[in-house]
């Protein structure tokens, strides 16, 4: 039995790898490049195991081999099918024919199964509101601010907003401030805090965190009721 010549066979293989790599990498091929076809084609010279490139059309010599290499393989066999994937959850029924109401959209299904609908536009048209809050006197010692809720607007668009209670004097958090508790008909309500008339000599206005002060106020030079407003831009 004869032996295999193992000088041949690795020759060949080596080739072919550097062939296909080179074509594959965009490097120039000597002494042609590779056909649109895909296909190298080469010469084997079998004494000396020598290989050489030809072009496409070319022959070989008499003491050669012609031998041709695809640069992409050919495509290999189906893949036998997976297994079935898991029955899925039962859907929501009973929804046919159901929507929600005009400038509404769905949100969610409750626990029952039923739409819920949140408003998309707002209802009400865009405005600002004002309010102004007086601090009445406190004995003979200093004014309060009144604290307690108002709303702003009518019962279809409206803002609640909470009024800021305790001494003038209080800053920041030292006391409640003022802030929107809810809103009816607007999308949005951005609420801004106005400097306070403070209605004593040596008073220092200042509004910290939304809440107004009257610091350093002397409860013996006040002259008036000190006072506190807010706009609130709602949309």
């Amino acid at each position: 039995m004869p032996r295999p010549n193992w000088r041949v066979s690795l020759a060949l293989i080596g080739a072919a790898v550097l062939l296909v790599a080179a074509a594959q990498a965009g490097t120039a091929v000597t002494p042609t490049a590779v056909p649109a076809s895909g296909v190298i084609n080469a010469c084997y010279q079998k004494e000396e195991g020598m290989l050489r490139l030809i072009n496409e059309g070319q022959s070989c010599r008499t003491s050669e081999v012609p031998v041709a290499w695809n640069i992409q393989g050919i495509q290999g066999i189906q893949g036998i099918q997976g297994i079935q994937g898991p029955q899925g959850i039962p859907g929501i029924v009973g929804l046919e024919g159901k929507s929600c109401p005009a400038g509404t959209a769905v949100t969610g299904f409750s626990a029952t199964g039923e739409l819920e609908c949140g408003r998309t536009t707002p209802l009400c048209q865009p405005t600002t509101l004002t309010y102004f809050a007086i601090a009445p006197w406190y004995g003979d010692e200093n004014q309060l601010w009144p604290g307690g809720t108002v709303r702003l607007g009518d019962d279809t668009c409206n803002v609640v907003v909470k009024i800021p209670s305790g001494s003038i004097l209080d800053i920041g958090d030292l006391g409640d401030r003022w802030e929107i508790l809810s809103k009816t008909g607007y999308g949005s309500a951005t609420l801004t805090v106005d400097t306070p008339h403070c209605n004593s000599v040596a008073a220092i206005p200042n509004v910290t965190l939304n809440r107004p002060s009257c610091s350093s106020a002397s409860s013996f030079a006040d002259v008036a009721r000190s006072s506190t407003g807010i706009s609130v831009a709602v949309s």
